[in-house]
């Protein structure tokens, strides 16, 4: 019998007991977590929210089960959130960057290489089944606590979804506001195929001039631009709509987002790259390959267990849950359990 046959062999029972088994400490464990040292965080705190989903069996819907987000019979939609400091980005001119997101030609640009800042203690919260209210609630807390007197700057960046930028307003009053710079490329390409076929020279022109506004603080003349175009007869009427619900109203609703010549110049960064990341990572590598359909109690307990060791805490995480497990079953001194630091556990069990 070779490996593959082993494996394929083995009853995966157990493995999905064992899993379910730790999931279940992560909330606990992510409790007792100490605040990072404030000498280890970067003057930038940021915050980082998106919705992924995830393929879950196909069944048949309940009329009387409200409406969801989800896709009915598809995916369900989890919520994943990063929270990071960082030190202020060395970013390179408007030109630069859009030479980078929108390449003249089809060679690519060899640009002097910028400094990326160093993340500090990335820790990622993520959960399928739980309401987004209850998730939202853990992340405040986890970010609140990690404001300190250096702290200069706290910003959240995500995607368009109204439904996360409402928790933010709730959640996180008075932080800076970022609208992933790549979601709206999506708009003006969206925009510039209405004029221009695919993958046409113009269209590609279409989209740079209007970057490089946005990165130059004209959002003004962008939405000027939509709203003359609705007038001049230049589109259908059925491209014209589009233009005004799909692209005009995103711009409107998002405008005070949008800021990108003030970001680039606070050192922010304006997309979210940590996030995207984090959910490939997490779920898309993990959760997507051929044929993979997950219940909600499965998925929800890799999303848990990926978060930890995507958060570098993976060895912490077990050092708790075995003291967790002594004390249980051996009825250890409750003051192992009472650390204020996981960090002092790992160093007792040393």
């Amino acid at each position: 019998m070779d490996g593959g046959d082993f494996w394929a062999d083995l009853d995966h029972r157990p493995i999905q007991r064992v899993t379910h088994d730790l999931s279940a400490v992560v909330d606990e464990f992510n409790d007792s977590l100490k605040t990072p040292d404030a000498r280890e965080e970067g003057p930038i705190l940021i915050e980082t929210l998106d919705r992924k989903g995830i393929v879950i069996p196909v069944c048949k819907p309940n009329p009387d089960q409200p409406k969801t987000p989800d896709k009915a019979g598809k995916k369900k939609m989890a919520m994943v959130t990063a929270t990071l400091s960082v030190d202020p980005y060395e970013r390179p001119s408007a030109e630069e960057i859009v030479d980078r997101l929108v390449p003249q030609g089809d060679k690519k640009l060899h640009h002097k290489k910028t400094h990326r800042p160093k993340r500090h203690h990335k820790r990622i919260i993520s959960s399928l089944t739980e309401d987004n209210s209850s998730v939202m609630d853990k992340v405040q807390r986890a970010a609140i606590s990690r404001i300190r007197e250096k702290t200069r700057l706290k910003a959240v960046v995500a995607d368009g979804e109204k439904s996360l930028w409402e928790a933010t307003e709730e959640r996180f009053p008075g932080w800076i506001q970022i609208l992933d710079v790549m979601h709206v490329m999506d708009k003006l390409w969206f925009a510039a195929h209405l004029y221009h076929k695919e993958k046409s020279p113009e269209a590609k022109e279409y989209v740079r001039e209007r970057v490089l506004a946005r990165l130059e603080g004209e959002l003004d003349a962008i939405i000027e631009d939509f709203t003359i175009a609705l007038d001049d007869g230049s589109l259908s009427r059925s491209k014209a709509n589009a233009l005004q619900h799909k692209v005009l109203g995103y711009f409107l609703n998002n405008r005070q987002r949008m800021k990108y010549d003030e970001y680039l110049a606070m050192g922010l960064p304006i997309g979210s790259g940590v996030i995207e990341g984090t959910c490939k990572n997490l779920i898309n590598d993990r959760m997507e390959r051929s044929g993979m359909r997950w219940s909600p109690d499965g998925a929800e307990a890799i999303l848990k267990l990926r978060a930890v060791y995507l958060s570098d805490l993976w060895n912490d995480f077990w050092d708790f849950r075995t003291q967790r497990e002594k004390k249980v079953l051996y009825g250890e001194p409750s003051s192992i359990l009472k650390k204020s630091s996981y960090q002092d556990d790992v160093l007792k069990a040393a």
